[in-house]
């Protein structure tokens, strides 16, 4: 009866339960009264309106710090038109202070009749979301359902604080601690060690923060030791009750507590140094996860052995199997020409190339094995001379383990 005037509408109600022997139901109709024009048309529309309902727009909790773990969403959602039993998808669109796109998440809910409220629970970015971060909210970004009116009711389906500006913003403060002293891969001989770390915000009144100290980066070693620290003001300390072991290599970290939350290990910012009697002070990078942190070229860190090893190289040979000018190669070692060129003017021949990875080419000095004289990277034998074969022989006896060799018949 959507549409329909009003005196339609009360006649179809007075029939729906004309029927009814509920007292409630009898009473009901025996009371319902017009008083108008029955052909009036209350304001309708020929299909949804979804809108999101500024004023409702928030997130929780109100101070969110780069500690956070979780940024809890919430809005309403109004439909301003027809009710339609279909799902409604709802694009969110997290963008840092800096611009970057953060995190895209699309959900999907019952299409409001009217008003529903709306939430979504958003990864906290961390320190690079410290500042003003921006929410950009779509309505059905794929316009999978027809609103009207045709044009306005597609058009006002995004958040819009203003005229002039689209989008929620929120403020990430930076209330965690960073590692100060002992510094990172450094070298510590006194057994007093004080581990001292400094809030990012040097206006901030202090909090809870969490150290945790081991013998390995992971910090689930039968050493590992874990401490709540208050501080009042941007300096965090702790004296960790320890029996420092000489020439052992310590991690330790920090990060600010959150009530009822489970610390993100990307929240925690860590250190480590030697502790290693009377020794000077300097710089360390002895242990397998202190080495972690390079960045290696041809090298890499074994994680089973825990050692350096060289990478894997990968070669690329392409041999051709015939040469039509009289200056081409017949050998490419990435894209390398080698082999030299082609000597046809000395067939019928065999052109021998060895490639050993190691040191490329195996070199001809001049008449290496027999060889006729023509390039230093080939060996090269005539095909009508009897001796050839022995030199041939003695050339293959000869090539280094592991080497290729490659053969090319001049005719």
């Amino acid at each position: 009866m959507y549409g329909e005037p009003i005196g339609r509408v009360l006649q179809a109600a007075l029939e729906a339960r004309s029927e009814s022997t509920l007292l409630a139901d009898i009473t009901l109709t025996e009371q319902m009264t017009l008083h108008g024009d029955p052909a009036y048309q209350y304001n309708s529309f020929q299909g949804p309106d979804y809108i999101v309902d500024q004023p409702t727009v928030q997130v929780q909790p109100l101070l969110i710090n780069a500690g956070t773990n979780v940024i809890s969403v919430s809005f309403d959602v109004v439909n301003l038109g027809t009710m339609v039993s279909e799902p409604l998808d709802i694009l969110l669109i997290h963008v840092l202070p800096d611009g970057t796109p953060y995190d895209t998440i699309v959900t999907s809910i019952p299409a409001p009749g009217y008003r529903t409220t709306v939430t979504i629970d958003i990864d906290n970015p961390g320190s690079i979301g410290v500042g003003s971060n921006q929410l950009f909210f779509v309505l059905d970004p794929a316009d999978m359902i027809p609103e009207s009116p045709q044009k306005e009711g597609e058009e006002n389906n995004t958040y819009m604080k203003n005229q002039d500006q689209e989008g929620f913003s929120f403020f990430i403060f930076d209330q965690n601690a960073k590692p100060l002293l002992p510094s990172d891969l450094s070298i510590v001989s006194n057994s007093d060690v004080a581990l001292i770390a400094s809030i990012n915000n040097g206006l901030s009144t202090g909090g809870q923060f969490v150290f945790e100290i081991d013998t390995s980066e992971t910090f689930d070693s039968p050493l590992a030791m874990r401490q709540v620290v208050s501080s009042s003001n941007s300096l965090v300390k702790w004296r960790p009750n320890i029996s420092w072991q000489n020439e052992t290599v310590y991690y330790w970290r920090v990060a600010t507590e959150t009530a009822g939350e489970i610390l993100k290990t990307t929240l925690w910012k860590k250190h480590s140094f030697l502790f290693l009697e009377n020794a000077p002070s300097g710089w360390n990078q002895s242990h397998y996860y202190q080495q972690k942190k390079n960045q290696y070229e041809t090298l890499h860190l074994d994680s089973v052995s825990r050692r350096l090893a060289f990478d894997e190289r990968v070669w690329d040979v392409r041999i051709k199997n015939e040469l039509r000018q009289d200056f081409d190669y017949w050998v490419f070692i990435n894209n390398t020409a080698w082999a030299s060129l082609n000597p046809k003017a000395l067939a019928p021949a065999l052109g021998i190339f060895v490639w050993d990875e190691r040191n490329v080419l195996f070199q001809n000095k001049g008449t290496d094995y027999g060889s006729l004289p023509y390039s230093r990277d080939l060996f090269l034998y005539k095909m009508d001379r009897l001796e050839d074969r022995q030199n041939v022989i003695s050339l293959l006896e000869a090539v280094p383990e592991g080497a290729r060799v490659f053969i090319h018949t001049l005719l």
